[in-house]
């Protein structure tokens, strides 16, 4: 296994846990998101060192018209390993086209990606500003402290290519991306961890052909050292 990939078994088996330890997150507030392939390109080009995500949680979304609970992406020239960012380094950051809860109506929810279909009919991603990021990432903080040292989810670009894999893999023509959980000690307290999956043009996950799924991003693992 490349050092960001994952399994579907292993992804399927994080969604579950995730639903489990917080589901009235999941149905009320989202389980993940979906984007356009483009909102990550920027993360591979030469300037840049990787993709990094920032947790949102959103207590006032009814009269912000942003989501309650998503991931907020930038592509970055910087980061550290031994320390992690304070604060986005872009003013503006990229706001997935959607999020979706979790929906109890096909009773699959251990092997919920091989079941899963996004709503994708004119999928748009859009922007957010810096300063409302650092509030909502402030708000998951104060929500999921237990379970989170770090809030956001870095995908290294510079020394691996596993996101670019990802991007190019075939028959990919969104991305989605999941909440999951795990006890696993190699995350240590970032146990609540971000998933990529690869989603056709009709929004169904792709889980044939060896798919290239993403989860093992910083912070833990690879270590912060």
């Amino acid at each position: 296994m490349s050092l960001y990939s994952t399994t579907i078994s292993e992804a399927n088996q994080y969604i579950a846990s995730f639903i489990d330890e917080y589901p009235g997150v999941a149905s009320n507030n989202a389980l993940g998101g979906n984007m356009e392939l483009s909102s990550l390109q920027g993360a591979l080009n030469p300037d840049k060192v990787g993709s990094l995500a920032w947790f949102c949680f959103n207590d006032h979304h009814a009269d912000s018209g942003l989501p309650s609970f998503f991931l907020a992406f930038e592509a970055v020239a910087s980061y550290s390993k031994s320390e992690g960012p304070s604060e986005p380094e872009n003013n503006t950051l990229i706001l997935p086209g959607n999020t979706f809860p979790y929906e109890d109506d096909h009773g699959h929810e251990q092997d919920y990606l091989n079941h899963h279909q996004s709503d994708v009919s004119g999928l748009s991603d859009g922007s957010i500003d810096k300063e409302d990021v650092e509030t909502y990432n402030a708000s998951f903080v104060s929500n999921f402290a237990d379970n989170t040292n770090y809030p956001y989810s870095f995908f290294d670009t510079a020394d691996d290519d596993d996101l670019k894999d990802f991007l190019n893999q075939d028959g990919i023509v969104f991305m989605g991306y999941f909440f999951g959980y795990s006890d696993d000690p190699d995350y240590g307290d970032n146990k609540i961890r971000v998933i990529f999956a690869p989603l056709d043009e009709d929004g169904f996950v792709i889980t044939t052909g060896n798919p290239v799924l993403l989860q093992r991003s910083y912070p833990p693992p690879p270590p912060l050292d």
